[in-house]
Protein backbone atom coordinates (compact mmCIF):
# COMPACT_ATOMS: atom_id res chain seq x y z
CA UNK A 1 0.00 0.00 0.00
CA UNK A 2 1.34 3.17 -1.04
CA UNK A 3 1.30 6.06 1.98
CA UNK A 4 -0.35 8.98 1.42
CA UNK A 5 1.62 12.12 1.17
CA UNK A 6 -0.16 14.53 3.70
CA UNK A 7 1.90 17.62 2.69
CA UNK A 8 0.82 17.25 -0.96
CA UNK A 9 -2.83 16.75 0.23
CA UNK A 10 -3.10 19.88 2.34
CA UNK A 11 -1.28 21.59 -0.65
CA UNK A 12 -4.18 20.48 -3.01
CA UNK A 13 -6.89 21.65 0.22
CA UNK A 14 -5.16 25.44 0.13
CA UNK A 15 -5.83 25.55 -3.90
CA UNK A 16 -9.56 24.68 -3.42
CA UNK A 17 -9.68 26.97 -0.33
CA UNK A 18 -8.37 29.89 -2.54
CA UNK A 19 -10.83 29.34 -4.99
CA UNK A 20 -14.22 31.78 -4.57
CA UNK A 21 -17.58 31.40 -6.12
CA UNK A 22 -18.41 33.97 -8.86
CA UNK A 23 -21.23 36.17 -7.77
CA UNK A 24 -22.98 35.15 -10.84
CA UNK A 25 -23.30 31.82 -9.86
CA UNK A 26 -25.27 32.91 -6.35
CA UNK A 27 -27.25 36.09 -7.37
CA UNK A 28 -29.44 36.15 -10.13
CA UNK A 29 -29.06 38.69 -12.70
CA UNK A 30 -32.23 40.54 -12.11
CA UNK A 31 -30.67 41.33 -8.68
CA UNK A 32 -27.63 42.83 -10.40
CA UNK A 33 -29.59 45.27 -12.39
CA UNK A 34 -31.26 46.45 -9.42
CA UNK A 35 -27.78 47.20 -7.78
CA UNK A 36 -26.51 48.61 -11.22
CA UNK A 37 -29.57 51.04 -11.18
CA UNK A 38 -29.36 52.04 -7.34
CA UNK A 39 -25.57 52.65 -8.12
CA UNK A 40 -26.60 54.96 -11.14
CA UNK A 41 -29.03 57.22 -9.15
CA UNK A 42 -26.52 57.47 -6.20
CA UNK A 43 -23.61 59.10 -8.75
CA UNK A 44 -26.08 61.08 -10.14
CA UNK A 45 -26.62 62.36 -6.78
CA UNK A 46 -22.75 62.64 -5.59
CA UNK A 47 -21.93 64.27 -8.76
CA UNK A 48 -24.73 67.08 -8.07
CA UNK A 49 -23.64 67.44 -4.36
CA UNK A 50 -20.04 67.66 -5.67
CA UNK A 51 -21.35 70.40 -8.20
CA UNK A 52 -22.52 72.44 -5.17
CA UNK A 53 -19.27 72.11 -3.23
CA UNK A 54 -17.09 72.97 -5.78
CA UNK A 55 -18.98 75.91 -5.69
CA UNK A 56 -18.84 76.89 -2.28
CA UNK A 57 -15.58 75.94 -1.84
CA UNK A 58 -14.38 78.12 -4.50
CA UNK A 59 -16.50 80.59 -2.31
CA UNK A 60 -15.17 79.80 0.95
CA UNK A 61 -11.53 80.86 -0.22
CA UNK A 62 -12.34 83.99 -0.21
CA UNK A 63 -12.50 84.71 3.55
CA UNK A 64 -9.15 83.00 3.82
CA UNK A 65 -7.76 86.45 4.93
CA UNK A 66 -9.85 86.92 7.96
CA UNK A 67 -10.52 83.45 8.67
CA UNK A 68 -8.74 80.09 9.49
CA UNK A 69 -9.84 77.63 7.61
CA UNK A 70 -8.92 73.45 7.42
CA UNK A 71 -10.77 70.65 5.28
CA UNK A 72 -10.82 67.17 7.03
CA UNK A 73 -10.41 64.05 3.85
CA UNK A 74 -13.80 63.78 3.86
CA UNK A 75 -14.10 67.35 2.93
CA UNK A 76 -15.91 68.84 5.97
CA UNK A 77 -14.77 72.54 6.83
CA UNK A 78 -13.53 73.68 10.43
CA UNK A 79 -13.39 77.71 10.87
CA UNK A 80 -12.49 80.27 12.91
CA UNK A 81 -12.72 84.04 12.48
CA UNK A 82 -9.67 86.08 13.10
CA UNK A 83 -10.61 88.80 15.99
CA UNK A 84 -10.73 91.89 14.64
CA UNK A 85 -11.86 95.11 16.82
CA UNK A 86 -14.48 97.22 15.74
CA UNK A 87 -14.63 100.53 13.90
CA UNK A 88 -17.09 102.79 15.78
CA UNK A 89 -16.43 105.46 13.45
CA UNK A 90 -16.93 103.41 10.32
CA UNK A 91 -18.55 100.14 11.06
CA UNK A 92 -17.70 97.19 9.15
CA UNK A 93 -20.42 95.28 7.67
CA UNK A 94 -18.80 92.20 6.76
CA UNK A 95 -20.08 90.46 9.80
CA UNK A 96 -23.42 90.27 7.93
CA UNK A 97 -22.39 89.24 4.80
CA UNK A 98 -23.31 85.28 3.68
CA UNK A 99 -20.52 82.99 4.50
CA UNK A 100 -20.96 79.37 3.39
CA UNK A 101 -18.91 77.39 6.08
CA UNK A 102 -21.84 75.51 7.11
CA UNK A 103 -23.25 74.96 3.60
CA UNK A 104 -19.76 73.00 2.78
CA UNK A 105 -20.57 70.79 5.74
CA UNK A 106 -24.59 70.18 4.75
CA UNK A 107 -23.33 69.34 1.89
CA UNK A 108 -20.71 66.75 3.02
CA UNK A 109 -23.33 65.44 5.48
CA UNK A 110 -25.80 64.62 2.71
CA UNK A 111 -22.76 63.34 0.91
CA UNK A 112 -22.51 60.69 3.92
CA UNK A 113 -25.94 60.11 4.20
CA UNK A 114 -26.29 59.20 0.33
CA UNK A 115 -23.60 56.64 0.56
CA UNK A 116 -24.83 54.90 4.12
CA UNK A 117 -28.45 55.05 2.20
CA UNK A 118 -27.38 53.22 -1.21
CA UNK A 119 -25.24 50.38 1.27
CA UNK A 120 -28.84 50.16 3.61
CA UNK A 121 -30.73 49.30 0.11
CA UNK A 122 -28.26 47.28 -1.30
CA UNK A 123 -28.66 44.90 1.94
CA UNK A 124 -32.16 45.14 2.90
CA UNK A 125 -33.14 44.60 -0.68
CA UNK A 126 -31.76 41.28 -0.44
CA UNK A 127 -32.72 40.75 2.72
CA UNK A 128 -36.28 41.38 2.00
CA UNK A 129 -36.56 39.63 -1.29
CA UNK A 130 -34.57 36.27 -0.06
CA UNK A 131 -36.24 36.80 3.92
CA UNK A 132 -32.22 36.35 5.22
CA UNK A 133 -30.63 38.55 7.58
CA UNK A 134 -27.27 39.81 6.50
CA UNK A 135 -26.37 42.88 8.71
CA UNK A 136 -25.78 46.04 7.35
CA UNK A 137 -22.21 47.07 6.25
CA UNK A 138 -20.06 49.23 8.85
CA UNK A 139 -19.33 52.80 7.55
CA UNK A 140 -16.75 54.56 7.68
CA UNK A 141 -17.64 57.97 9.99
CA UNK A 142 -15.14 60.27 7.57
CA UNK A 143 -15.82 59.24 4.23
CA UNK A 144 -13.10 60.59 1.75
CA UNK A 145 -14.46 62.84 -0.83
CA UNK A 146 -13.49 61.61 -3.83
CA UNK A 147 -14.86 58.22 -2.49
CA UNK A 148 -17.55 56.40 -4.50
CA UNK A 149 -18.99 53.21 -3.77
CA UNK A 150 -19.79 49.99 -5.62
CA UNK A 151 -22.64 47.99 -5.26
CA UNK A 152 -20.24 44.71 -5.70
CA UNK A 153 -18.67 45.90 -2.34
CA UNK A 154 -22.02 45.02 -0.66
CA UNK A 155 -23.40 42.29 -3.01
CA UNK A 156 -19.95 40.55 -1.48
CA UNK A 157 -21.43 41.11 1.74
CA UNK A 158 -24.23 39.10 0.91
CA UNK A 159 -22.10 36.27 -0.99
CA UNK A 160 -20.33 36.16 2.41
CA UNK A 161 -23.13 35.77 4.52
CA UNK A 162 -24.53 32.70 2.47
CA UNK A 163 -21.07 31.15 3.02
CA UNK A 164 -21.66 29.00 -0.37
CA UNK A 165 -25.22 28.51 0.71
CA UNK A 166 -28.02 29.34 -1.76
CA UNK A 167 -30.73 31.86 -0.93
CA UNK A 168 -33.47 29.60 0.00
CA UNK A 169 -31.58 27.44 2.43
CA UNK A 170 -29.76 30.39 4.65
CA UNK A 171 -33.09 31.74 4.88
CA UNK A 172 -34.86 28.58 6.30
CA UNK A 173 -31.84 28.55 8.56
CA UNK A 174 -32.35 31.67 9.46
CA UNK A 175 -36.06 31.61 9.89
CA UNK A 176 -35.96 28.65 12.03
CA UNK A 177 -33.12 30.07 14.44
CA UNK A 178 -35.15 33.42 14.95
CA UNK A 179 -38.53 31.02 15.78
CA UNK A 180 -35.83 29.82 18.34
CA UNK A 181 -34.69 32.59 19.98
CA UNK A 182 -38.26 33.68 19.99
CA UNK A 183 -39.70 30.46 21.50
CA UNK A 184 -36.92 30.12 23.82
CA UNK A 185 -36.74 33.69 24.99
CA UNK A 186 -40.48 33.51 26.49
CA UNK A 187 -41.57 30.24 26.84
CA UNK A 188 -40.25 30.22 30.52
CA UNK A 189 -40.78 26.59 31.90
CA UNK A 190 -43.23 25.39 29.00
CA UNK A 191 -42.05 24.37 25.35
CA UNK A 192 -44.20 24.17 22.29
CA UNK A 193 -46.76 21.39 22.95
CA UNK A 194 -48.66 19.20 19.85
CA UNK A 195 -51.40 18.70 20.99
CA UNK A 196 -53.81 16.63 17.85
CA UNK A 197 -54.25 19.87 15.47
CA UNK A 198 -53.00 21.88 17.69
CA UNK A 199 -49.79 23.63 18.72
CA UNK A 200 -49.68 26.04 21.65
CA UNK A 201 -47.40 27.79 22.81
CA UNK A 202 -47.03 29.16 26.88
CA UNK A 203 -46.52 32.87 27.59
CA UNK A 204 -45.06 33.89 24.70
CA UNK A 205 -46.88 37.12 24.01
CA UNK A 206 -47.41 40.28 26.86
CA UNK A 207 -51.11 40.95 26.71
CA UNK A 208 -52.44 44.02 27.99
CA UNK A 209 -55.84 45.69 28.99
CA UNK A 210 -56.61 48.11 26.31
CA UNK A 211 -59.96 50.35 26.95
CA UNK A 212 -63.12 49.85 24.98
CA UNK A 213 -66.61 51.33 25.62
CA UNK A 214 -68.95 48.04 25.03
CA UNK A 215 -66.33 45.25 25.41
CA UNK A 216 -63.36 43.85 27.52
CA UNK A 217 -60.27 43.75 24.83
CA UNK A 218 -56.78 43.35 25.30
CA UNK A 219 -53.65 44.85 22.76
CA UNK A 220 -50.41 43.30 22.72
CA UNK A 221 -47.40 45.14 24.62
CA UNK A 222 -45.47 47.76 23.11
CA UNK A 223 -42.65 46.65 20.73
CA UNK A 224 -44.72 42.82 20.61
CA UNK A 225 -46.00 43.32 16.89
CA UNK A 226 -42.23 43.01 15.73
CA UNK A 227 -41.61 39.88 17.72
CA UNK A 228 -45.43 38.90 16.24
CA UNK A 229 -44.30 39.17 13.18
CA UNK A 230 -41.06 36.52 13.61
CA UNK A 231 -44.07 34.27 15.11
CA UNK A 232 -45.57 34.38 12.23
CA UNK A 233 -43.09 34.61 9.87
CA UNK A 234 -41.92 30.82 11.18
CA UNK A 235 -45.72 29.73 11.68
CA UNK A 236 -45.93 30.11 7.75
CA UNK A 237 -42.83 28.48 6.97
CA UNK A 238 -43.39 25.30 9.19
CA UNK A 239 -46.93 25.36 7.59
CA UNK A 240 -46.38 25.51 3.83
CA UNK A 241 -42.62 26.49 3.73
CA UNK A 242 -43.13 29.82 2.71
CA UNK A 243 -41.15 32.35 3.15
CA UNK A 244 -41.59 36.63 3.90
CA UNK A 245 -44.47 35.81 6.37
CA UNK A 246 -45.56 38.64 9.23
CA UNK A 247 -48.67 39.34 10.96
CA UNK A 248 -50.39 40.12 7.76
CA UNK A 249 -51.10 36.52 7.92
CA UNK A 250 -53.61 36.74 10.44
CA UNK A 251 -57.25 37.71 8.93
CA UNK A 252 -58.83 41.09 10.50
CA UNK A 253 -56.11 41.11 13.18
CA UNK A 254 -55.22 44.71 15.05
CA UNK A 255 -52.56 44.35 17.44
CA UNK A 256 -54.32 47.07 19.48
CA UNK A 257 -57.64 45.24 20.17
CA UNK A 258 -57.33 42.13 19.97
CA UNK A 259 -60.82 39.85 20.85
CA UNK A 260 -59.50 36.79 22.86
CA UNK A 261 -62.58 35.05 22.75
CA UNK A 262 -61.99 34.27 18.92
CA UNK A 263 -59.90 32.36 16.75
CA UNK A 264 -58.77 34.18 13.71
CA UNK A 265 -58.28 32.61 10.27
CA UNK A 266 -55.05 33.19 8.77
CA UNK A 267 -54.96 34.07 5.35
CA UNK A 268 -52.63 31.43 3.11
CA UNK A 269 -54.78 28.60 3.17
CA UNK A 270 -58.28 26.97 5.01
CA UNK A 271 -58.26 25.21 8.22
CA UNK A 272 -55.29 27.48 9.82
CA UNK A 273 -56.10 29.73 12.53
CA UNK A 274 -54.37 31.29 15.84
CA UNK A 275 -55.94 32.47 19.39
CA UNK A 276 -54.69 34.13 21.49
CA UNK A 277 -55.21 34.19 25.85
CA UNK A 278 -54.96 36.42 28.32
CA UNK A 279 -52.37 34.36 30.01
CA UNK A 280 -49.64 34.99 26.92
CA UNK A 281 -50.37 31.47 25.46
CA UNK A 282 -50.97 31.56 22.28
CA UNK A 283 -52.35 28.05 20.20
CA UNK A 284 -51.79 28.17 16.60
CA UNK A 285 -55.14 25.49 14.85
CA UNK A 286 -54.37 23.26 11.48
CA UNK A 287 -56.31 21.70 9.12
CA UNK A 288 -55.61 18.29 10.74
CA UNK A 289 -53.43 16.31 13.08
CA UNK A 290 -50.57 15.43 10.26
CA UNK A 291 -50.54 18.97 8.98
CA UNK A 292 -49.66 20.03 12.81
CA UNK A 293 -46.90 17.20 13.51
CA UNK A 294 -45.35 18.39 10.02
CA UNK A 295 -44.93 21.97 11.07
CA UNK A 296 -43.93 21.39 15.02
CA UNK A 297 -41.61 19.06 12.89
CA UNK A 298 -40.32 20.97 9.92
CA UNK A 299 -39.85 24.17 13.26
CA UNK A 300 -38.00 21.01 14.72
CA UNK A 301 -39.69 22.27 17.84
CA UNK A 302 -39.17 18.28 18.40
CA UNK A 303 -35.44 19.32 19.71
CA UNK A 304 -35.71 23.18 20.48
CA UNK A 305 -33.31 22.89 23.60
CA UNK A 306 -30.63 21.40 21.21
CA UNK A 307 -30.94 23.78 18.29
CA UNK A 308 -29.32 26.80 20.02
CA UNK A 309 -26.81 27.66 22.69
Amino acid sequence: MTATNHSSTDDLLKIFDSFSIPSECIIPEQDFAFCERQQELLYKTLDGIRRWYDIFHEEVSKYAENHTLSYKPDGTLTFREHYREQNSVSPDYTRFDFKPFEVINSLIMQRKNAICAFAANIIRYFNGKYSVSVPGPEMDENIPLDFRPVYTDYTNLVIRHLQGRGFRETAEEEIISRFHILVKHYRSSNPPELKSDKIIFQRLFCIAESYHASRPAYRLDYGQDKILDTFCEGILFGSRTMLNGNSKIIQDFNYLDIDISRWYSLTFAYGYAIKFYKNRRIDVRFPDAIKAKNCFERLCLNNLENSIN
